[in-house]
């Protein structure tokens, strides 16, 4: 994944640059072992964040993802774990779904009380659903004004919005298992929701349905983004925003805009990152079963991405891999066709929208045929999380497995993001990501190749990797991370440039130049000030 452009001749001119250039300044202090690279993960004492009876592999994604390190990293202390902070949207991550059980303890059980953001609320279009088995959503059922119970429960589903609520923020309570981000709270958006009544025809049906619709995912971002009614507040209620859903009502590019668009780039605007799932497709019983070989089972069928909200520029669109996070997983859309973009690509007018969207040039190794949507992947099978009983002022189902599928990765994402927001709040979203895609872990097993595929795109997430980008953009003289400024840093910068390490691109410009090398000289001889 290394970046480095230039020739061994132009490296030995920076370098001989960098040793000038440092040469005379004094050592601060000399440096110790230790570092980076002496960083132990941490396990926490929730009984089912290793392996159980009930969950034999336990927190898997956890320690695939490396988000153990990046804990150590931002100094979580499970022993002492930090408080909820409703006003600071960085540690607020909006979960727009069917809602959450509110009284789940992993929400409730934790320095502060709960983790369910006070704005949390429902965003539903009247009337929508309805069929055979349902009545329309209608506002005397489900209003917007009661709490965001997650009630698909009642109809024997699972609890949507509960269980990735529970992968990205759980509390490390010694009762359960352990959210990515400790101190983020959810900003629950519920969008779809049923009702044990209904208000429709004669003989009505005995449920009431509200479904996702483009109506209804627009005023969701936007209430996350910090939207009050009649305009957005100085800063959104969450920074993080977490979709894994679709619908029939935004897929594909609209070649002339619409709503759903503009409240993504509105949140876009408001400093918020939009992460969205891939998608599923179909095909089963087509790829390794043990996600540890590149061996695949018969064949597959490709379903590519169309996911209106995954294609547009200001989000990250987030695929699935096996536990092992070696394997792309078969039932993860991958980037789609430029063919099923022919109306906008041209447009009529001729605006090319493949090229507003994402310009060029594009990730080297990306098919010239295929849009660039998918940046990321994380784990998607044998996972579990919190459970929801679907009726508000229980919780009498704590934690249960579910169907494998992309819906499980945006909190994954989000959860690491936040992570990195702790690290340095002041990343915009082109630096966030950015960061998680030159730290990740290529995955090269077939169909998979090196480097950027339509499959894996530029692999696994790395939350170690990605949070240690961050912290050596905030301090770069202390390079290797031991807590002292000495002589053997630059020499590790140096090593690390000639090696093509993304992270030495300091201004996160995609090259490394002696802008980068100057970079790290002023920290150096400032002492990291």
């Amino acid at each position: 994944m290394g970046r480095f452009h230039g020739t061994k001749a132009h490296f030995s001119v920076q370098a001989a640059f960098l040793f000038v250039a440092l040469s005379g300044i004094p050592t601060i202090s000399s440096a110790q072992s230790g570092g980076f690279s002496g960083i132990q993960p941490v396990s926490v004492y929730d009984p089912l964040f290793g392996p159980s009876t009930q969950f034999p592999l336990g927190q898997h994604w956890i320690h695939t993802t490396k988000v153990d390190y990046a804990w150590t990293l931002v100094g979580y202390d499970h022993v002492n774990p930090p408080p909820v902070d409703f006003n600071n949207p960085n540690t607020t991550i909006a979960i727009i779904d069917s809602g959450i059980d509110i009284n789940h303890f992993e929400f409730d059980d934790g320095p502060g009380g709960s983790k369910i953001h006070p704005d949390s609320t429902s965003r539903f279009q009247y009337p929508s659903g309805g069929g055979v088995l349902f009545c329309p959503c209608h506002i005397d059922v489900l209003p917007e004004s009661a709490p965001p119970e997650d009630t698909y429960p009642l109809l024997d589903a699972a609890p949507h919005g509960t269980i990735l609520s529970g992968v990205a923020t759980s509390y490390v309570n010694g009762g359960g298992m352990a959210g990515i981000c400790w101190e983020c709270d959810v900003l629950a958006v519920r969008v779809f929701a049923v009702a044990t009544i209904g208000i429709c025809g004669e003989n009505p049906p005995p449920r009431t349905e509200c479904i996702p619709t483009n109506q209804s995912i627009t005023r969701a971002i936007r209430h996350a983004a910090g939207w009050n009614g009649t305009g957005y507040n100085p800063q959104p209620r969450a920074r993080i925003i977490s979709l894994s859903l679709n619908g029939p009502d935004f897929t594909y590019i609209d070649c002339d805009g619409n709503d759903l668009q503009d409240a993504v780039n509105e949140a876009y605007a408001q400093g918020c990152v939009v992460i969205i799932a891939a998608g599923n497709t179909n095909s089963s019983n087509a790829c390794s079963e043990d996600g540890e070989t590149c061996e695949t089972v018969g064949s597959f069928q490709e379903g590519s991405i169309s996911d209106g909200i995954a294609i547009m520029p200001n989000t990250i669109t987030v695929g699935g891999t096996f536990v092992s996070g070696h394997t792309w997983h078969c039932w993860s859309k991958i980037n789609p066709p430029l063919s099923n973009f022919d109306d906008c690509c041209p447009a009529p007018d001729g605006t090319d929208w493949c090229d507003l969207y994402y310009p060029q040039p594009w990730p080297v190794g990306a098919e010239v045929d295929r849009l660039p949507v998918l940046s990321v992947v994380a784990p998607m099978e044998d996972m579990f999380s919190t459970w929801a009983d679907g009726v508000e002022g229980e919780s009498n189902e704590d934690f249960d497995t579910f169907v494998d599928g992309t819906s499980i990765v945006p909190p994954q994402i989000a959860g690491i993001v936040a992570l990195m927001l702790k690290a340095d709040p002041e990343l915009t979203f082109e630096e966030v990501k950015h960061i998680l895609e030159v730290t990740a872990t290529d995955i090269t097993c077939a169909p998979a190749t090196v480097g950027y595929d339509k499959y894996t795109g530029f692999g696994l997430v790395n939350a170690r990797a990605a949070v240690e980008y961050v912290l050596k953009q905030g301090l770069p003289a202390d390079w290797n991370g031991d807590g002292d400024i000495g002589p053997i840093d630059p020499v590790m910068y140096v090593a690390d440039y000639a090696a093509g390490d993304p992270m030495t691109d300091l201004d996160l410009d995609t090259t490394q130049t002696t802008d980068d090398m100057t970079i790290f000289i002023d920290s150096y001889t400032n002492g990291g000030n």
